[in-house]
């Protein structure tokens, strides 16, 4: 009988509940980048949105600009550093992130 591994989910969670320390591996200058692209091409959602999701951001503002601009998709409004940044300084639970 083969032995099935758990999910790496499931392991991951399990580290974090054994060590409060424990940060998981992340790039901000992916995030960046990531982010970057789907500013300069808002189309690029459609085949981001398949497996990419707000919680695969490490930065909590990165969640918070990746979540913006699917809001903007979905209203028909194109995301870009001039209308996120209008949204953005209307919005008072960012200014507590940065």
């Amino acid at each position: 009988m083969i032995d099935k591994k758990p999910p790496i989910t499931d392991l991951i969670n399990l580290k974090l509940s054994q060590n409060e320390d424990f940060i998981l591996p992340h790039n901000i200058e992916a995030e960046q980048y990531v982010l970057g692209s789907l500013i300069a091409n808002n189309e690029a959602l459609n085949y981001l949105l398949e497996f990419l999701h707000s919680e695969h951001f490490f930065e909590p503002l990165h969640q918070a600009i990746f979540t913006t601009i699917i809001k903007f998709y979905d209203q028909g409004i194109i995301a870009t550093p001039i209308t996120l940044k209008a949204h953005f300084a209307a919005d008072d639970k960012l200014k507590a992130i940065g």
